[in-house]
């Protein structure tokens, strides 16, 4: 039995795919080197570069034995299991959740408040309508595994 691989694009989880079909997607672009990718259901998330050869093209055919009278087709290359694919090491700097340690997190960043805005234009007028801007560079880190949400840097 193959192990499972995902990967995350644009948002959504896409899988469970073979470590062939992982590496087909990449060489295609339909996974860049910057999304993240995991194996199995249990996995930890982890950057689509870090993972051995999922990028790399693949080796060349050998070239042919000299022209024989009958001679056995070249070999075929053989196609990428899931032991080729490995974790990061490490020793890397990781960013976990600070409540359950995982390393499978989401961040995004905040955007114009709406209801600051309203708040804002009603208290004070126009200028108060710049109040929606108010914490919009935060990022927000949230784990993925527990739903701990906290705000980038600050932890």
């Amino acid at each position: 039995m193959s192990i499972e691989w995902f990967y995350l694009h644009a948002g959504e989880v896409v899988g469970p795919i073979t470590a062939q079909q992982l590496r087909d997607h990449a060489l295609a672009g339909r996974v860049s080197p910057d999304e993240y990718v995991k194996r199995g259901g249990e996995g930890d998330w982890l950057p689509a570069k870090n993972v051995k050869g999922l990028f790399a093209p693949p080796p060349p055919a050998p070239a042919p034995p000299p022209v024989a009278a009958a001679s056995p087709p070249p070999p075929t290359p053989a196609p990428v299991t899931s032991a080729e694919l490995v974790r990061p090491s490490a020793n890397e700097d990781v960013v976990r959740c600070p409540k359950c340690g995982s390393t499978q997190l989401a961040a995004d960043k905040k955007g114009f408040g709406l209801g600051k805005a309203i708040v804002g234009g009603v208290l004070t007028g126009g200028v108060g309508l710049l109040a929606g801007f108010i914490g919009s560079r935060k990022v927000l880190v949230t784990c993925l595994k527990c739903g701990n949400q906290w705000e980038a840097g600050s932890q």
